[in-house]
């Protein structure tokens, strides 16, 4: 079976979708990642690994460019996270019905369905359930194509790692640096609430260099605003979007500090030690309870968890307000 998923633009997103991914793989279906151009690195990674047959890319809002890619499927499976804007796939859970002779006729898809939401349970008193994006990929395996969960699909598997790690030991040993002799850190991703503070990041820097590490800085650039950051045992590769060599650089560290962002579900399914912080976030919709991996930082304070809504400076002290014992502990 030829089948089409589309889970957002966020690369956060698909890669929490890899146990689906991978359970449908290994019932011999042929599956398809769909996304407009901010997907298309991530997909053209997961598509040489041999993860995904490949990738059907759209221009957003153009409605040629998606009926041109988004065809010839037995089945088109959608998450549901999306707004209504301009993007037919949201305008398609309005319209499905009506919709549907119009995908079988002109764009021959055979089927089309959005994934049913799975619920996690929390220890917020605001939210005892939201909704978990990990989960509902592994609901849908089970529930629509009859699979079983395998708690090893969470990662990329041992050959992608293996020559992931290859390319990276070269990348790192150009700096003097060898395996678990460094840590990662990824403190800002697009939205500005969920950044580490200045203050707190100054602290993390002061408090690997004291041990002694180096630290490798990943992310955006141009994503928290912060001034040149500066330390001996710091190194800036901020930028970087090779997403085998960042693969390698994950595995091959002693530990990773990552917000909640895409590049800390790289880092997850990497298999490296990874310290979270969740300002208006909650990790119980991102990432699947007593994940291996996942070492959690949360205040489950009153205005998570945050689904669009912005928070206030003070809001935002607040919920980072972690000192580096708290940190340390969770990074042994």
């Amino acid at each position: 079976m030829k089948i089409g998923i589309h889970n957002g633009s966020g690369l956060g997103d698909i890669l929490m979708s890899l146990p689906l991914l991978y359970g449908l793989k290994a019932q011999g279906h042929e599956v398809w990642g769909i996304g407009n151009n901010s997907t298309r690195p991530l997909y053209n990674f997961l598509s040489e690994q041999k993860i995904l047959a490949g990738a059907k890319i759209y221009q957003s809002h153009s409605q040629s460019a998606w009926r041109k890619e988004i065809r010839d499927l037995d089945r088109l499976l959608l998450v549901g996270y999306f707004g209504l804007g301009l993007n037919p796939l949201g305008l398609f859970r309005i319209g499905l019905p009506v919709l549907r002779p119009f995908l079988s006729v002109v764009q021959n898809i055979r089927e089309i369905s959005y994934m049913e939401t799975a619920w996690a349970q929390t220890v917020s008193s605001k939210s005892p359930r939201l909704p978990s994006r990990p989960l509902t990929y592994i609901h849908c395996l089970e529930k629509n194509f009859g699979g079983v969960f395998k708690p090893e699909t969470l990662f990329f598997q041992e050959d992608v790692l293996k020559k992931a790690r290859l390319r990276a030991e070269k990348t790192i040993s150009d700096q003097g640096l060898r395996a678990h002799q460094y840590a990662v850190l990824y403190p800002a991703t697009r939205g500005d609430e969920r950044n580490i503070p200045l203050e707190l990041l100054n602290e993390i820097i002061r408090y690997l260099s004291h041990l002694g590490l180096k630290l490798i800085l990943i992310g955006d650039p141009s994503h928290g605003g912060y001034p040149p950051l500066r330390d001996a045992n710091l190194i800036d590769w901020r930028g970087r979007r090779d997403f085998e060599e960042l693969v390698g650089l994950f595995s091959l560290s002693r530990v990773v500090f990552a917000v909640d962002g895409g590049l800390l579900h790289l880092a997850l399914a990497s298999r490296a030690k990874t310290v979270s912080f969740w300002g208006p976030t909650l990790p119980e919709s991102r990432v699947v309870s007593n994940h291996p991996y996942h070492r959690p930082l949360c205040r489950y304070l009153p205005f998570q968890p945050y689904e669009g809504e912005k928070i206030t400076d003070a809001q935002r002290a607040e919920v980072f307000n972690f000192s580096i014992e708290e940190i340390a502990k969770a990074a042994l």
